[in-house]
């Protein structure tokens, strides 16, 4: 199972197949971006 969360959604645009998926907005690189998302990840590289 995969669980996905989007925090910055206005418009997904997505196929039927997970090569078609298209990203509109760039992904996150710094804690401000995603805040949750990257607190986890740093959490695990310590």
């Amino acid at each position: 199972m995969v669980e996905v969360i989007l925090e910055r959604v206005t418009n997904i645009s997505m196929g039927t197949e997970i090569n078609a998926i298209n990203e509109f907005e760039p992904l996150a690189d710094t804690d401000g971006d995603a805040p949750t998302a990257m607190t986890h990840l740093n959490s695990q590289q310590q």
